[in-house]
């Protein structure tokens, strides 16, 4: 029994003390961190436009043309900071958009990218721009949309792809790509 203590001891020992370090979280390049928001804030015009087969211009992160689902939230974030409120609006509309065309909110409106799921984040998306846009009018059309993906994603029966666990209420994105797709 004496050996099996210390030997506990020796393993949990260094674990306790590297719990008990305090770890500091300060921020390495704080000086140049308004050097780079300014850098984004003046580049946001390089990095939108109308593109593709979009309703609405929108701030993409890599091409013109192709929305990635869960870098619209990322860069909604961005876009809010910076007064964008128009080009957010955007971002959101061509999610909603997606909804219409593909029964579900992608990984991203392109061949390689429109058959597997995200986690959800069109609710996150309302309800961080609706405060700067203040129009219910879009934020109704836009509730109707929610209450569609929610069903995408608790209703085992929907018909794009099936995102249940052996967890009653568990959910979790996936693809429904054939082999050759994959």
């Amino acid at each position: 029994m004496k050996v099996k203590v210390i030997i506990l001891s020796l393993v949990l020992f260094p674990f306790f003390s590297f719990c008990q370090k305090k770890i500091d979280f300060s921020p390495k390049y704080e000086a140049q961190w308004s050097q780079v928001n300014d850098t984004i804030k003046a580049n946001w015009k390089n990095y939108s436009g109308d593109c593709g087969e979009f309703p609405d211009t929108f701030a993409f992160a890599m091409w013109c043309g192709i929305q990635f689902y869960w870098d619209t939230y990322f860069t909604q974030l961005g876009l809010l900071s910076h007064n964008e409120v128009a080009l957010a609006k955007g971002g959101a509309n061509n999610l909603i958009w997606m909804m219409d065309k593909y029964k579900f909110i992608p990984n991203a409106n392109a061949d390689w990218g429109d058959n597997r799921s995200q986690p959800p984040y069109l609710s996150m998306i309302v309800k961080d721009l609706y405060p700067q846009l203040k129009d219910t009018v879009w934020l109704r059309n836009a509730y109707s949309y929610l209450l569609k993906e929610y069903d995408f994603w608790t209703n085992p029966n929907n018909t794009v792809e099936d995102n249940s666990t052996p967890i009653d209420g568990l959910q979790r994105y996936f693809h429904h790509a054939t082999n050759e797709e994959l």
